[in-house]
């Protein structure tokens, strides 16, 4: 019954409340049958026929039993697994898990001989943010701003929390160009669409909140994580030298 509580409102829902009814009938079915054999006086022997029905009850509730406390189990460590994976006030991915998920990316590019490209962003300003709007206004800048992000990409992107304001985007097999498109794409969103509270009654645009984002990319086998990383930010600090409110792309050359 409470494996059947936990579950969505729908058809497995009430799939598991008939079978749960079932298995009380048959319960209570195959105890009054043994209950009025024994009392009308037939041999033990007649009782085993009820008895095997009986065990096989009790077999079916106690398996149901095993799978409540099994998927508890779960549930109770994928909450955890969560709690060390997600950053709890703008709901991405942390550092911690970006650094393992980068390298597992970064090993797949070269295994496979794949572009991956990477966006490090933060908010221009973002401390005059909370100094004129206050601290709360600024975490729900935040918050939006993840949210933002997090529509704009495709399934197979990955987007974490760096530190502060500042945000990391994994762009899987793509492109230096396609990931510059969808760097400005961001940045052009954040700046037309990015508001304090729900963007309804309570919402209201912050005039002036912009985004400066750094690109760098990995194509061949002369790049390292690190190195990586390390590109995304200096295109970043560029972008921020160059007047922020903008994308620069990280240029060997230049550096």
């Amino acid at each position: 019954v409470r494996l059947v509580r936990k579950l969505p409102d729908g058809t497995l829902k009430n799939l598991w409340e008939y079978l749960v009814y079932f298995i009380l009938l048959f319960i209570a079915g195959y105890v009054i049958y043994g209950v009025t054999i024994w009392n009308s006086g037939y041999l033990f022997v007649h009782l085993v026929v009820s008895g095997i029905f009986l065990c096989g009850a009790i077999f079916v509730y106690i398996v149901c039993l095993l799978t409540l406390n099994t998927i508890s189990d779960i549930q109770r460590i994928s909450v955890l697994e969560q709690e060390t994976i997600i950053d709890p006030l703008m709901g991405i991915f942390n550092r911690r898990y970006l650094e393992r998920r980068l390298d597992e990316e970064f090993s797949r590019s070269q295994r496979y001989h794949l572009s991956l490209s990477l966006l490090m962003l933060d908010i221009d300003h973002f401390k005059n943010v909370n100094d004129v709007y206050g601290h709360q206004a600024g975490d729900i800048v935040l918050k939006n701003l993840a949210r933002l992000i997090v529509k704009l990409l495709r399934e197979t992107d990955f987007v974490a929390r760096y530190g502060g304001d500042e945000v990391v985007v994994i762009l899987p097999n793509t492109t230096i160009s396609d990931a510059t498109v969808i760097a400005e794409r961001i940045r052009m969103q954040i700046f037309e669409h990015l508001t304090i509270g729900d963007g309804k009654a309570a919402g209201r645009t912050i005039t002036g909140i912009t985004v400066s984002i750094g690109v760098s990319c990995v194509s061949d086998k002369n790049y390292n994580v690190h190195e990586l990383t390390l590109a995304a930010d200096k295109a970043l600090y560029q972008a921020k030298e160059k007047g922020r409110n903008r994308i620069a792309v990280y240029d060997s050359q230049e550096n």
